[in-house]
């Protein structure tokens, strides 16, 4: 069995809330949680719980990196990409727009379409893992026509 050597985890801070969209139904409670808090951000909005993701989440860096494991974290979203259709943003979890086996990265098609730009704060690690090891593959399995049609919520107009 081989010896976890890297790992991405996700960042908190920069999460803020999307508009609610009907085909989430599967989350009950979601629409009110998010009623009235369209862009903004969980710091604002839920103090003590953004603390408690940010504290949980850099407790997890230096357990990872005291076993000497490399850990990668997504650059910062700016505000304009964050605000972008559909607006939100919530990259706490790593695994979700990116699975990497090995050395294949595979971008997946996240439901919540406001998640989809997750993958920006990869994107130049992924680039440069591409550059540096012609033996690294990546798969897409979104297209930037999956945005054409939609509103801030991902529902099909």
């Amino acid at each position: 069995m081989g010896k976890l050597k890297e790992v991405l985890v996700g960042d908190s801070s920069r999460c803020a809330f999307p508009r609610w969209s009907p085909d989430w139904g599967r989350y009950h409670g979601f629409e009110e949680m998010l009623r009235g808090l369209e862009g903004v951000s969980l710091q604002q909005a839920m103090p003590e719980r953004a603390k408690g993701v940010a504290e949980q989440t850099e407790g997890l860096v230096r357990v990872l990196e005291d076993r000497g494991v490399t850990v990668h974290r997504p650059r910062p979203l700016t505000d304009a990409e964050i605000a972008a259709t559909p607006a939100g943003l919530f990259n706490q979890y790593a695994r979700d727009p990116q699975i990497v086996i090995g050395k294949h990265i595979i971008e997946t098609n996240l439901r919540m379409m406001f998640r989809c730009k997750e993958h920006l704060g990869y994107e130049q690690l992924f680039r440069t893992r591409l550059t540096e090891d012609l033996g690294t593959a990546r798969a897409h399995a979104r297209h930037d026509s999956d945005f054409a049609g939609r509103d801030g919520g991902g529902v099909p107009q």
